[in-house]
């Protein structure tokens, strides 16, 4: 929260000082703005812990805990490409924009069992695997409206609007393990799954203020501060699968577990706060302008996810998984944008 406090003191801070709008006006003269933004954004604040090799079988008690000295395995959001797209109708001072932005990611991560008399645990469940491997996927995107005004002068330029969005989020996570053994003459194969998928879609509508100012040789600093109230739905969906299989021997069969922890879908209210900074460049000729821009944006949402976050007794029996679980209800983006926008 200090960086976040910062970033945004720091968006602030430019914006007083008269600092490009995507809606940036010499003087009003452009009827017509679009533009383009490439993205390279990394999700933040929910890492996945999707299995724990232990080298120390757990007690099959109830209250056992994993040890301490248990290795994770762990996905941390990697970077990921996206794309804004926005045009702008221009008049009198005036503007009314439309926009839309797209961002998704897929990362991978994956546990082997090690020396030792251990092995990986997946996720909750507690029989003990040889191997597991984790996935995530990401998608943000939006459809924005925004109304507002600009103000011009020498310096640079100041505008400020009202800004309304349908957001889209989702955020799957798949885990799975498998474990081989020669048991009374057979082979016996145990996989095992667990798999959540955790979405939010909702309308948001806000306040935004943001500027440009001028630099030396066409170049300017930019800012732009966005805050919004979010209203919509938190849906979750979670299943555990404990597939055995027995070939050979004298007891050959399959055997399923598969629990559902069910479907939740629950109304939420959170805020939303957008902060970019950057720097750009402007070509002129007439009433024609070509700008490039750089800079660096925090998009974050407050309680949107609502991943189960209770050991999974379909499977376990609440014998063990508390140590390490993780919820993730929070979520932020962050990273580059570079693109060009035109005024004509």
């Amino acid at each position: 929260m200090k960086k976040l406090t910062l970033r945004a003191a720091l968006a602030a801070g430019l914006l007083m000082l008269g600092a490009s709008p995507q809606v940036a006006a010499d003087n009003c003269c452009g009827d017509f703005e679009i533009g383009a933004h490439a993205l390279l954004f990394q999700p933040s604040t929910c890492r996945f812990d999707f299995a724990e090799r232990i080298n120390i079988l757990v007690t099959q008690e109830p209250g056992a805990t994993i040890p301490s000295t248990a290795t994770v395995g762990t996905i941390d959001p990697n970077l990921h490409w996206g794309l804004r797209v926005w045009g702008d109708y221009i008049q009198d001072c005036m503007y009314l924009g439309v926009g839309y932005q797209w961002f998704q990611g897929n990362d991978s991560g994956s546990l082997g069992s090690g020396a030792g008399s251990g092995g990986v645990i997946l996720r909750d469940n507690l029989t003990v695997l040889r191997s597991t491997s984790g996935k995530l996927h990401w998608r943000y995107q939006y459809v924005d409206v925004r109304i507002g005004g600009i103000q011009s002068s020498c310096n640079g330029e100041m505008y400020g609007f009202i800004n309304g969005r349908w957001i889209d989020l989702e955020h799957k996570r798949f885990a799975t393990g498998t474990l081989t053994e020669s048991i009374g003459g057979g082979t016996t194969t145990i996989t095992q799954n667990a798999r959540e998928k955790a979405q939010f879609q909702g309308g948001a509508l806000g306040l935004g203020v943001g500027g440009r100012r001028n630099l030396l040789c066409n170049f300017g600093i930019t800012g732009e501060l966005n805050i919004f109230g979010v209203i919509g739905k938190r849906q979750t969906t979670a299943s555990f699968e404990n597939l055995q299989v027995v070939t050979g021997g004298t007891t050959p069969g399959t055997t399923d577990t598969f629990f559902v922890p069910g479907y939740k879908s629950v109304t939420s209210v959170t805020p939303e706060l957008d902060v970019r900074i950057g720097l750009d460049y402007t070509w002129r000729c007439n009433c024609w302008a070509i700008i490039g821009e750089v800079g660096y944006e925090l998009d974050y949402f407050w309680n949107v996810f609502d991943f189960p976050n209770e050991v999974n007794p379909g499977l376990t029996g609440g014998f063990s998984g508390t140590a390490w679980r993780n919820n993730c209800d929070d979520v932020g983006f962050s990273g580059l944008f570079f693109g060009l926008h035109t005024l004509f």
